[in-house]
């Protein structure tokens, strides 16, 4: 059985891993990484290392067994200051998201530099059961400090998705759609590939996500042209918080993954 079992952990991994560019199964077990890590095993504890800073978020109050919006389920981080390894078991739909931190703050959006660039790489190292995903750069624009964890009115949290787990496609049906009632805003070129841009309400804020049209799990990525899109398309000239390579995640999987080769500002 224990044969059996194995073989069956890594066909499930090998078949995930046939739509990834980047991505490593190993049929020993999963160990913790060598080295210079700081450890975490917190839903809701932000981390440093060498400069750098990894948080995480979980959906509603992790405390409270009465709120059916609580993440359920253990992340363990090892974090290494550009690289960041995730162990993630997820029993629920409600979702949790982890990053790399680096990036300073601006007063504005506009004063981003337009040739502001960061660059990242997403390795599965290991998928036994696969949910919800995405991942890329994550930024945030007008976030009040008072306000509630999970968002507050007048913030804009802004994604790139630069690979998941639902096709373009599916992405373009769920913004547009009945759910988010989000509209496509502009498509562009940049990075070797075409960007679909989005904006779509969400609760008491709103968002703007753009979708690379051909996932790639690894490169560089000019985050200054695409604020600059959506400062013509209505992004508030707020503060600008910062970026991060961020992966977010909903509905039950259990995955390893890392984030490496993380620069801010190149």
């Amino acid at each position: 059985m224990k044969n059996f079992a194995t073989t069956r952990k890594i066909l499930i991994a090998t078949a995930a891993c046939a739509m990834l560019q980047a991505c490593s199964v190993s049929s020993e077990k999963t160990l913790a990484p060598s080295g210079d890590y700081t450890v975490s095993k917190s839903l809701n504890e932000r981390i440093y290392h060498k400069g750098y800073s990894s948080p995480v978020w979980t959906s509603g109050d992790v405390n409270n067994p009465n709120d059916n919006d609580r993440f359920q389920g253990s992340i363990t981080r090892y974090f290494g200051g550009d690289n960041l390894r995730v162990e993630l078991k997820q029993l629920t739909k409600p979702g949790m998201d982890t990053a790399i931190e680096g990036g300073s703050s601006l007063p504005k959006a506009s004063m981003l530099d337009p040739n502001y660039t960061v660059s990242g790489k997403l390795t599965i190292d290991e998928l036994t059961q696969e949910g919800s995903w995405w991942y890329g750069p994550k930024i945030s624009v007008g976030w009040n400090s008072e306000g509630h964890k999970d968002g507050t009115k007048g913030w804009y949290e802004n994604y790139i998705v630069e690979a998941g787990s639902d096709s373009p496609q599916e992405l373009h049906d769920l913004l547009t759609g009945d759910w988010y009632k989000g509209k496509l805003v502009a498509t562009t070129t940049q990075d070797g590939s075409v960007y679909k841009h989005y904006l779509a309400p969400f609760k008491s804020w709103h968002q703007f996500w753009s979708v690379r049209q051909d996932y790639r799990y690894e490169g560089a990525t000019n985050i200054g042209k695409i604020v600059k899109v959506w400062l013509d398309n209505g992004l508030p000239d707020k503060k600008y918080d910062g970026v991060k390579i961020n992966i977010e995640t909903h509905k039950p999987q259990e995955m390893v993954f890392t984030i490496s080769d993380v620069k801010f500002g190149i």
